[in-house]
Formats: structure tokens, C-alpha cells, sequence
């Protein structure tokens, strides 16, 4: 079991309302993680593309060896949230991320390991409030 934070393929965020789980699709020059959110019941998150100052939408950052190809998400759902008077997409539940990134050509000639390290951002709320957003960090060695 693992506690608030901690590293591995499976960790918690958002205060605990919040968990994911990650793995391995392939390894090649083209590399995908599934991510396994899930969402506690009364919780959700913000979409992926979300145009607003008000929410911060989920993400995803690498580090410098790796460069995001395609990020695909569930369609997220409308939902008018207690304190908003308009209809914001929203994730709910369990959803499957698929991430797909390939490796940067190495800038020299030294050896480096090909540690894929990426933060995935994300915001909770529920009908009341929402968290301030965090930015999860995940380790994959390919």
C-alpha cells in the first residue's frame, strides 16, 4: 500500500480523492503509458482542454528526453457545478489516459539512461470547492 505521494505505478493525489495507476504499453521509439485515474465518488476533474482562468485543465509535462506525441482522453461530460453558473467538462469516475511520447535524439554522445519522467496536472472539486491543482510526479524506465 502506498501513502499520499509516494512513488511507484500506483499513487494518490488531490487529499486522497484522487488515485492512479500507471503502466507500460510498448517500448520502442514510440513509447505509451496508460494511466488508470480514478475519481472518488463526488469528486471530478477538469477536462483536458479547458479554456479558463478559473480551473486548471489536465495535463501532462515531460521531462527534457521525452516529447508528448498524443494524449488521448475520454469525452469528458458537462456538468454545472454548484457554484458556477455555467456547464464545465468534467472527468468522473475511473477513466483510461493513453499517453504516447517519443525520444528526443540525444544531444551528445555521453550514455544517458532513458528515465521517462513526467508530471501529470491535474484539479479536483467537487459540488462545494475546488483544490488547488497539483502536478503528480510519474517515473517509467522504458
Amino acid at each position: 500500500e502506498l501513502l499520499l505521494g509516494e512513488q511507484g505505478n500506483h499513487q494518490w493525489c488531490c487529499d486522497g480523492h484522487v488515485s492512479i495507476r500507471s503502466r507500460t504499453l510498448a517500448t520502442s521509439d514510440d513509447y505509451k503509458i496508460e494511466l488508470q485515474v480514478n475519481v472518488e465518488e463526488g469528486w471530478h476533474l477538469t477536462s483536458v482542454n479547458v479554456d479558463s482562468d478559473e480551473y486548471s485543465p489536465l495535463s501532462i509535462e515531460t521531462n527534457g528526453e521525452w516529447s508528448l506525441i498524443e494524449l488521448q482522453a475520454p469525452d469528458a461530460t458537462f456538468r454545472k457545478l454548484g457554484f458556477q453558473e455555467q456547464e464545465a467538462p468534467v472527468f468522473d469516475g475511473k477513466l483510461a489516459i493513453i499517453a504516447r511520447f517519443k525520444r528526443r535524439p540525444a544531444l551528445s554522445t555521453e550514455f544517458t539512461a532513458p528515465l521517462l519522467k513526467m508530471k501529470l496536472g491535474l484539479q479536483a472539486c467537487n459540488d462545494k470547492q475546488c483544490l488547488a491543482p497539483v502536478k503528480q510526479t510519474l517515473v517509467h524506465f522504458p
